[in-house]
């Protein structure tokens, strides 16, 4: 006869166990709250630990009086000209990162996304935004892309290609990849189920009584 209080007990030990374990948030930046044009150079950082990111090198948060920039409110995340900025997720990686980014209508030159691993390597195909492109899904409208990446991520770089405007990333947001505790814990108590769950489990491993004994 199959033994299901063992298992039950187990079953709830694990969900006990992840249900105590820290969640990981989702986290959600419109740059209003930010003092404007914050400086070229200083990281801005979202989040709260182990959930963080920054959003670095070349660019800035502020006003710059292009409404075209902004995909919400009146303020927005700005990569310079001919540059390159950096969205590192310095704690936990993330799994999932979506944002609105526009090149501006008159910019000479694209915009590309690229996603990376931790080994430096492209995740999944980079993302082209040309000058002017106007994305049909954009809920208001405002001529920006709906940019969505997924997987083990560990920086992302936006290359603004236009040499003779800003680009604008605004609404972003993103969730980071669970703890490698609560995974560990999942991948233990799993097959532990598994086990006690198949008929004869337990038979299979009692020991053998000498012939004789009681």
């Amino acid at each position: 006869m199959f033994d299901w209080k063992p298992t039950l007990a187990v079953a709830l030990l694990v969900a006990a166990t992840v249900s105590a374990a820290p969640q990981d948030q989702a986290v959600f930046e419109d740059f209003e709250g930010f003092s404007p044009n914050t400086s070229v150079g200083d990281p801005i950082l979202l989040g709260t630990s182990p959930d963080r990111a920054a959003l670095t090198d070349n660019s800035f948060a502020g006003v710059v009086g292009q409404g075209a920039l902004y995909h919400s409110g009146v303020r927005a995340w700005m990569v310079l000209e001919d540059s390159v900025a950096l969205i590192d997720f310095f704690e936990n990686n993330a799994a999932v990162v979506e944002f609105f980014i526009r090149t501006h209508p008159n910019a000479d030159g694209d915009t590309v996304v690229t996603a990376f691993d931790d080994f430096n390597q492209v995740i999944g195909n980079p993302v082209t935004i040309a000058a002017g492109f106007s994305d049909p899904t954009d809920p208001l409208g405002r001529g920006f892309t709906l940019v969505s990446l997924s997987g083990d991520i560990d920086h992302i770089t936006i290359a603004n290609n236009a040499t003779n405007t800003l680009n604008g990333l605004d609404d972003f947001g993103f969730t980071n990849v669970p703890e490698p505790a609560t995974l560990a814990l999942v991948g233990v108590g799993l097959p532990l189920l598994a086990r006690r769950g198949r008929p004869g489990a337990r038979r299979a491993t009692k020991k053998h009584r000498p012939a004789g004994g009681r």
